[in-house]
Formats: structure tokens, C-alpha cells, sequence
């Protein structure tokens, strides 16, 4: 079994390379992940165009070692052109299975919020249960499946909300805004010197996942943590402020990237400050907030912070 202090060397390569070379100002979008993968959830992406949420992306899925398919979410998108579809041949008389690109083990799901509900739902299967179903027939996924997915804010044109059950299948939703002014002097000085390539590094190599699996798998968490984020979920449900609260799958996603994260810093067992630090990107998507708080201008954001502050660790 990989030792912490082994994957907490692993992850600070990743950031050496890709961060200092490509992606600046990105240390906790690259770190928040990390935890995603380690912790099989999904990540989504939020922010204004021209961000980089691309581009991380494509060097993350890079820096793993794992192959990854691209698909652009537009509003003439079908179900099949994701999942793939059974194709008829002439010459054998008989259907072949094409797959989409749905089979990977990293899917860049570009703009998913540009596709109609339709087209989104057919991630649902795929993301819960690492297989799809085609005409009656279960075709199993890369065990290693996992959905980098990338939206622009609804407030630009020609988007669609994600329904509630698909966005409680991301594990983090991650904003993204724009940068400093000091990281876009940087960012454009690196473009003018050289385009953006696809970094070869090999800091996760495939024989490791395994172990560090077996690893994250003994990260001990105390019934005391358990109580808290079973606590933390209850408010959820019972704050006037929030319409609907966030589910037990919230919790369990909230629990599993919290013993990834114990990893990364170094340890062998949770602490309440990993609860917290994960808690706004597990549950701020998770619920939906009260007509009058919208009114009021409340954000989910606003509502996580006052949870934190409000549910008492207990002794």
C-alpha cells in the first residue's frame, strides 16, 4: 500500500508540472480534482468563457496518463451521439455496436449546458453506475470513468439548467472567475512564447491506482465526523432558507473526498477541517434555495457558510 506521504509527493508533481508550466493560478482547481478523481466522483466546471476550464481539463486527464474523448454539448446533440448506438450491416446482415465516446476513461463534456435535458440525461446511468444501456444491453465503462464537465454561467444565451438529478451526480462543482491582473500578464506571456501543448508527465501511473485505492480505503474517520456531516445534512433540510436539502449521496461523496484530501495532506485519518474545506463544493449544488432568499439575493454560497457556522462538531 502506497504510504501518504507517497501520494502527497505524486500530487505536488502534478502541480510542479502543469501548474507552473501551463495552468497559473489553478492550485486548488487542480487540487480539488485530484480529490474528484481519487474519490470517483465528477467535477463540474462553472465560469465565463476564455477561463482556461478547457484546458485544465485536457491537461489533467494528460497528467494521469489516461486516454480522453471530447464531446461539444450543443442543442442538436442526441442521446446516441454520446452513448453510441447499434449500426446495421449489409454484409453480415446483422447489427455491430458502435461506441461513442462515452467510452473513455476521462470524458471532457464541453458546455453541457448548451444541450437540451434529453442529451444531459444520458450521462445519468453513466456516471452513477459506470455503465449505460443500450437497446436492453449493459455494456460496462472504464473503471476509471470519469466526467470533467464544463458550463457557462445561465446567464449567457442559449443555456439550459441542469436538472437536479444530474447535478447530484457531480461530486464538486468548481467557479472559476477571471484572473488578476499580474496571472494575465503571465498567462499571455506564456502563450506568446509557445502554443499549448499536451505536457508529458507520468506522476499517476496506472500500476500505482490500485494501491493508493487500498490506501484511501483506511483513512479513518471517527464516528464523531460522521455524526457531524449527517448534522450538516439535516440543516440542509430543516433552514428556511433552502427549498430542498441536500441528499445522503451528498454526504457519502462529502465523506469519501475527505479521506482523499486527509491523503494529500498528509495523513491517515479525517479531520473536521477537511469537512469544511470540502463542504461549499460538495453541497452548494446540492441545494435549492427558497423563493424569498432568492429574492433576497442569497446565494448557496451564503447558505453553506452560515450551516458551518450554525452545526456545532460534536464532542
Amino acid at each position: 500500500m502506497i504510504q501518504p506521504t507517497e501520494l502527497t509527493r505524486s500530487f505536488h508533481l502534478i502541480l510542479e508540472q502543469l501548474e507552473n508550466s501551463h495552468l497559473v493560478g489553478q492550485h486548488k482547481l487542480l487540487k480539488l480534482m485530484t480529490v474528484a478523481w481519487f474519490a470517483r466522483g465528477h467535477v463540474l466546471l462553472e465560469g465565463p468563457p476564455g477561463v482556461g476550464k478547457t484546458a485544465a481539463a485536457r491537461l489533467f486527464s494528460a497528467a494521469l496518463g489516461r486516454t480522453m474523448r471530447r464531446v461539444q454539448f450543443t442543442s442538436d446533440l442526441l442521446p446516441s451521439d454520446i452513448i453510441g448506438s447499434n449500426i446495421y450491416s449489409q454484409t453480415s446482415n446483422n447489427y455491430s455496436f458502435l461506441p461513442g465516446p462515452l467510452f473513455t476513461d476521462i470524458l471532457l463534456a464541453d458546455e453541457i449546458n448548451r444541450c437540451p435535458p434529453r442529451t444531459q440525461s444520458a450521462l445519468l446511468e453513466a456516471m452513477e453506475e459506470r455503465q449505460v444501456t443500450i437497446d436492453g444491453e449493459t455494456r460496462l465503462l472504464s473503471p476509471d470513468f470519469f466526467v470533467i464537465a464544463t458550463q457557462n454561467s445561465l446567464d449567457f444565451e442559449g443555456t439550459f439548467p441542469l436538472p437536479e438529478a444530474q447535478t447530484d451526480r457531480f461530486l464538486f462543482k468548481i467557479p472559476l472567475q477571471h484572473y488578476s491582473i499580474a496571472e494575465d500578464m503571465q498567462i499571455i506571456a506564456v502563450g506568446l512564447r509557445q502554443a499549448l501543448s499536451t505536457p508529458s508527465i507520468n506522476a499517476l501511473p496506472a500500476d500505482k491506482k490500485a494501491s493508493i485505492d487500498l490506501g484511501i480505503e483506511a483513512v479513518e474517520v471517527s464516528e464523531s465526523l460522521l455524526r457531524y456531516v449527517a448534522g450538516l445534512l439535516h440543516e440542509t433540510r430543516r433552514d428556511p432558507a433552502i427549498a430542498m436539502g441536500a441528499s445522503v449521496r451528498g454526504g457519502l461523496s462529502l465523506m469519501r473526498a475527505a479521506r482523499v484530501l486527509a491523503l494529500i495532506e498528509g495523513r491517515s485519518f479525517v479531520i473536521v477541517d477537511d469537512i469544511k474545506t470540502l463542504t461549499p463544493y460538495v453541497l452548494g449544488h446540492r441545494i435549492r434555495l427558497s423563493t424569498e432568499a432568492l429574492i433576497n439575493g442569497t446565494t448557496p454560497e451564503d447558505v453553506i457558510a452560515s450551516l458551518l457556522l450554525k452545526v456545532e462538531f460534536p464532542k
